[in-house]
């Protein structure tokens, strides 16, 4: 690019022998006015594209001489952004010269061994890792492995300890195999810093570096020689609980699951005494809940980790035991919330905490993980304590573990359905309506994860039970006269002929009057969802029964949807998403149903105008003509571009705006000059919406540290709208 003399003038000033120039021009990169941040970021790149050497130079020289911290941080980050960013013309490195190359990599570690602010620090080592990365693997910097041994051994200066551990954290894919023939002197570092007494943040970055090392090595010979640093690792642990340090310990925790779910093996010699420790600190209720948790994901994911390490938990069924104890004991944390039993909404988890829930989740992935055989026996010598205490939580507990370890312990329990089923049963009389629910809840995962057994040898027991459930009129989460029991009905309705296919025929002649009728006549607004879930239920049980049964109702149910879209429904009238959920339209070699799912089913739009055109021109489409295909068109097409319109992920946008290319191509001539008119002005609206987001981001990412997540994560999101531009 051509320079003035003004420029020139300016960039002798920036690069000449004065910093202050150019440690103003950093500080001016960080202000807040835009006018003084875009004169900056204009000399910046002006002094990239003309003298990068002298550029990466001088931020360098700022790095280690600069008095300002945030000058300091704000080269380091530079520095990491144009060394090791490969994706635009940011990356200078293989730009430099060789003596660039090597002044940089010098100065760095330097400034690694004098910096005293920690977030500079921080900074400093995310740049060394990343270049480190970049070039290790080509032999690119001979002297960090060195300097890094050196830096581990400073007993007297804990901040550059740990530094130097969590950069080898970091680059121990790099620099593992290069270190076996030093595994004795690695073993020693790893061992002091682990059992430094003085300084936590050096024994968790020595237990970072050192998990690291041990699942990059490929030889169980070379990690059997660190076997004996497992207790000094755990006690990392421990030593930060004891110190009521509980977010270290968490940070512990996390390191320690990384390993069970990676290198399993290396814990099978210890494995009582560890899997002993977790299950302590997940007994322990002084403890935050966080802890807690994290110290059960380590046992589950160590249960889970079978491919790496059969049957390790299975040898230690006393642990099996502690653990669905006190897993059990976390869906004995729930309240019994008002709004549960007020059922005015679906929400059927009122009351229930993050404990709760976790404790779900991890009773499902336990019995998955360690099977029948395994978990059964435990749970059939839980279960009677808890069926039979007279607080409500605990048959409550019982009967949705029943439900969660099913999947897991389907061949198990089918062998012992009269049991099961028998427990099942007996909780639909129980005086409290949240264990009835439970009951009904099980029953429902039961019938999925035990069928067909279940319905073949027990719907005598089961059926009449759930129909006397629904006559529980004093609760009304199964009340009749509640809005959500009127749509559950018609789902179940709907689930019926979906399982039944032809032998719903005969209940056809005796319910599809009634659908008709919800959908003709559920108008107002508090019965939407209703005439929704009747489009549904109508919509399966024409998939259920049949074109041939289906075919007058068929046409019935169609003119009833072409006036609704002639009506002015509400934007989130659930409505709308049915209608293009289940559009209904079959002939002879001709179906459309359940294609579109409105927002998530995009990509489908063109398919079903093309199909139906297609359906007209070979004369299959029971009738209809393009006077038809002008109506789906009418339909889709603003529907498509007022969800355009409306939606805030940039990648979904992207593809609506493919899917409405082709919906024009295939509507042509259908579409009016009043529509086409409209069509350009929303994009319009589209185009200068993303616009605004687009300076708004760049704003963003001015404003943040550029080595923020944060600003990464708008980058991406910026090279969306670039590609929705593109499409517009």
């Amino acid at each position: 690019m051509a320079t003035s003399p003004s420029q020139l003038h300016q960039l002798g000033l920036l690069l000449g022998p004065d910093p202050s120039h150019f440690e103003t021009l950093l500080s001016h990169l960080m202000s807040s006015s835009n006018d003084q941040r875009s004169a900056a970021e204009f000399l910046f790149n002006l002094c990239k594209q003309t003298h990068p050497d002298s550029l990466l130079l001088r931020l360098t020289q700022l790095l280690s001489s600069s008095s300002f911290p945030e000058t300091r941080a704000m080269s380091a980050v530079l520095l990491r952004k144009h060394l090791t960013s490969a994706t635009d013309d940011s990356f200078l490195y293989p730009k430099l010269t060789e003596s660039t190359r090597s002044t940089i990599k010098i100065s760095l570690l330097s400034s690694l061994q004098h910096e005293t602010a920690k977030s500079v620090t921080r900074k400093i080592n995310d740049t060394i890792s990343e270049l480190a990365a970049a070039v290790l693997p080509d032999g690119g910097w001979q002297e960090l492995l060195p300097f890094m041994l050196q830096c581990v051994t400073a007993q007297n200066n804990h901040n550059l300890q740990e530094s130097a551990l969590l950069i080898f954290a970091r680059l121990a894919q790099y620099i593992g195999e290069a270190l076996i023939p030093h595994l004795a002197t690695l073993h020693g570092v790893f061992l002091n810093c682990l059992n430094n007494s003085t300084s936590g943040e050096v024994r968790i970055a020595a237990l970072n570096a050192t998990i690291n090392f041990i699942q990059c090595l490929t030889n169980n010979s070379d990690r059997e020689k660190f076997q004996d640093l497992l207790p000094l690792m755990m006690r990392t642990l421990t030593g930060a609980l004891n110190g009521n340090q509980e977010a270290t310990a968490q940070e512990a925790l996390e390191l320690l699951i990384e390993l069970a779910g990676g290198e399993p093996r290396f814990l099978r010699k210890q494995i009582v005494e560890v899997v002993g420790s977790m299950l302590q600190i997940a007994e322990a209720g002084s403890l935050e809940e966080g802890t807690r948790h994290l110290a059960i994901e380590f046992v589950i994911t160590l249960a889970e980790a079978r491919d790496r390490a059969p049957g390790m938990m299975r040898k230690l069924p006393q642990f099996v035991h502690r653990l669905f104890m006190v897993l059990m004991g976390m869906l004995l944390d729930i309240d019994d919330d008002p709004q549960w039993h007020a059922a005015e909404t679906e929400d059927e988890d009122a009351g229930e905490t993050s404990n709760y829930g976790f404790g779900q989740e991890c009773l499902d992935r336990l019995a998955i993980a360690l099977g029948g055989n395994t978990v059964v026996p435990v749970a059939s010598e839980v279960f009677p304590a808890f069926f039979s205490s007279p607080e409500w939580q605990k048959p409550h507990a019982a009967l949705i573990t029943l439900a969660q370890i099913a999947e897991g312990c389907s061949k198990v329990m089918i062998k012992n359905l009269d049991q099961v089923v028998s427990m099942v049963m007996n909780s639909f009389q129980h005086p409290h309506p949240r264990v009835r629910w439970a009951a009904i809840n099980a029953i429902g995962q039961l019938s999925t994860d035990l069928g067909p057994d279940l319905q073949m040898k027990y719907h005598q027991l089961v059926l009449p039970a759930l129909a006397g459930a629904m006559d529980d009129v004093q609760n009304p989460r199964v009340q009749n006269g509640k809005q959500m029991v009127k749509e559950g009905a018609l789902t179940a309705l709907a689930s019926v002929a979906d399982s039944s296919q032809e032998h719903f025929q005969k209940y056809y002649d005796a319910v599809m009057p009634y659908l008709k009728a919800i959908l003709i006549n559920a108008n107002d607004k508090s019965n939407r969802m209703l005439r929704a879930k009747s489009m549904e239920c109508i919509s399966l049980v024409g998939m259920a029964v049949g074109k041939d049964k289906f075919r007058d109702d068929a046409k019935q149910v169609m003119d009833v949807l072409m006036s609704l879209q002639g009506s002015q429904m509400e934007a989130d009238d659930p409505t709308t998403s049915y209608m293009l959920q289940d559009t209904l339209w079959q002939g002879a070699n001709f179906s459309i149903l359940h294609l579109i799912l409105y927002g998530g089913g995009v990509n489908t739009m063109p398919e079903l105008l093309g199909s139906a055109k297609l359906a007209v021109e070979k004369d299959q489409s029971q009738g209809h003509n393009e006077s038809y295909i002008k109506q789906l068109s009418d339909y889709i097409v603003p529907a498509l571009v007022e969800a355009l319109h409306k939606e805030p992920e940039v990648e979904i946008c992207v593809s609506m705006l493919d899917s409405l290319t082709e919906c024009i191509q295939v509507s042509g001539s259908l579409l009016d000059e009043c529509q086409v008119r409209s069509i350009v002005e929303e994009i319009k609206q589209v185009i200068t919406a993303s616009s605004v987001r687009k300076q708004e981001r760049a704003e963003r990412i001015k404003a943040e540290d550029f080595d923020s997540e944060e600003g990464e994560l708008l980058e991406e999101e910026n090279e969306l709208e670039e590609e929705l531009f593109d499409r517009v």
